[in-house]
């Protein structure tokens, strides 16, 4: 079986550094940041006051570097968010850059050859599901080369390679593939990632930043922080973000992003990512949890006359504890 590679510039790091940068992220993101290190990277979200959500982050810290962080952001929403959060640095000893580096998707249905490939870099082949089944990615590195173990699908195995320095990591044997393969891969996964054009249109819970182990309801006050944890204590969860797949293969997918889910002709939801592939288009939507229980066709507003099938996220929607 062949290992596939695709250059994902869809994504962009920043780096967050200096003495106070755990205290400054602590203070901004969803996550606790003291949780992020060693072999461990974590899903975080970025939200306004409103928790609504400016951005959804992988973060992981630096092998040598303890105070130093790098955050995978989408490409669109990397300058916003670098200006947003560097406007509450003020006193603190924190700098944030946008770096530059090859970022790829690897990833193989044959997971010995590609432990083969990156047999150096230990312990990268641990599980990417955590006793809870939420999603777990394991980070390991070389030099200035990292490799994150991600969650997948359909028995794929994934290797997100980020690499600061010149060198590269991909050999001849590499088929070089489409990264809309990495971007299924991710929707089938069900790990939303917002950018430009979903910026501050979902709340936290409903794109199951709870579900995937990115937010931490015991840490201290953050944007947002409130109105997630009254979600979280006071409310019932009534919208949900779940996979769906259309027979039917869109074009313009960026006007499908933040567009309506209909039930026959009431919004019910919006669409949060999408792909093309193999003519169909896969889908992560956020949609109030009663239409798809009450088995309702839904259809996207965009294709009225397709519906969607959804189907169950690959971790519990129960609310943590």
């Amino acid at each position: 079986m062949s290992i596939h590679y695709a250059p994902l510039s869809e994504f962009a790091v920043l780096k967050i550094e200096n003495e106070d940068s755990a205290n400054f992220l602590q203070g901004q993101l969803s996550q606790d940041i003291n949780a992020v290190q060693g072999d461990k990277a974590l899903l975080a979200s970025y939200s306004n006051p409103k928790g609504r959500v400016f951005a959804t982050l992988l973060l992981w810290q630096d092998t040598h570097i303890k105070t130093t962080y790098y955050a995978l952001v989408t490409a669109d929403n990397a300058a916003f968010l670098q200006k947003r959060l560097s406007m509450f640095i003020l006193r603190s000893k924190v700098k944030i850059t946008q770096l530059n580096p090859s970022i790829m998707g690897i990833w193989s249905a044959d997971t010995q050859a590609l432990q083969a490939h990156f047999e150096d870099f230990t312990p990268l082949w641990q599980t990417t599901t955590t006793t809870d089944n939420k999603p777990q990615f394991i980070v390991a590195a070389v030099d200035n080369q990292y490799l994150i173990h991600c969650p997948s699908a359909d028995n794929m195995t994934r290797v997100l390679s980020i690499n600061l320095a010149e060198n590269t990591i991909v050999t001849d044997s590499f088929r070089l593939s489409d990264s809309k393969v990495w971007q299924q891969q991710d929707i089938l996964a069900a790990i939303p990632w917002i950018g430009e054009r979903t910026r501050e249109v979902f709340v936290a819970q409903s794109i199951n930043q709870d579900a995937i182990g990115a937010i931490n309801f015991k840490k201290g006050c953050y944007p947002g922080q409130e109105v997630i944890a009254r979600s979280h204590y006071l409310g019932n969860l009534k919208r949900r973000t779940l996979i769906a797949i259309l027979d039917y293969a869109v074009e313009d997918i960026q006007n499908l992003l933040a567009s309506d889910v209909l039930e026959g002709d009431n919004p019910i939801g919006q669409v949060v990512n999408a792909v093309s592939l193999n003519n169909k288009t896969y889908l992560l939507i956020e949609v109030q949890l009663r239409s798809v229980e009450d088995g309702a066709n839904i259809y996207l507003a965009n294709v009225p006359d397709i519906a969607l099938q959804t189907q169950n996220v690959p971790y519990s929607l129960d609310k943590p504890e």
